[in-house]
């Protein structure tokens, strides 16, 4: 077995956001793409070469824009999604990327988006055969 190849990270996730206390569906659908995919991982290098140009003018980075960058990358995980029914500050948004900030800073929405972008084996193959080389 070729192991190269286990995890596509480009390969999309499809996530059903669960209400926070009942675990049950919201009729909301996004589709996932992996921490480790390459638009992720651009603005995971975006946001590091902003620090190391603070770093060079002797200036820290705040707690907030940290805050930001994580809730920016795990925005950048969103491909789209799909609101069915449900509304979020009175609308449906259109997936762009403020638009996914807004929504991934409500806590429990970020949380369910960044472990479906976390778990490896959301970005694998199903089965044995359809990853055999």
């Amino acid at each position: 077995m070729d192991i190269s190849n286990l995890v596509d990270y480009e390969r999309l996730h499809r996530l059903e956001l669960l209400h926070p206390v009942t675990e049950k569906p919201l009729g909301i659908t996004m589709d996932v793409r992996s921490i480790g995919s390459a638009a992720v991982e651009r603005v995971l290098l975006d946001h590091t070469n902003k620090q190391i140009s603070r770093f060079a003018k002797n200036k820290l980075p705040t707690a907030e824009q940290g805050k930001r960058a994580e809730i920016e990358r795990t925005a950048a995980c969103i491909a789209a999604w799909n609101w069915g029914d449900q509304k979020f500050n009175g609308g449906q948004p259109e997936l762009t990327m403020k638009a996914a900030v807004e929504v991934m800073s409500v806590s429990w929405i970020e949380r369910q988006v960044r472990a479906a972008a976390e778990a490896e084996q959301n970005f694998t193959m199903t089965s044995p055969q359809d990853s055999a080389g």
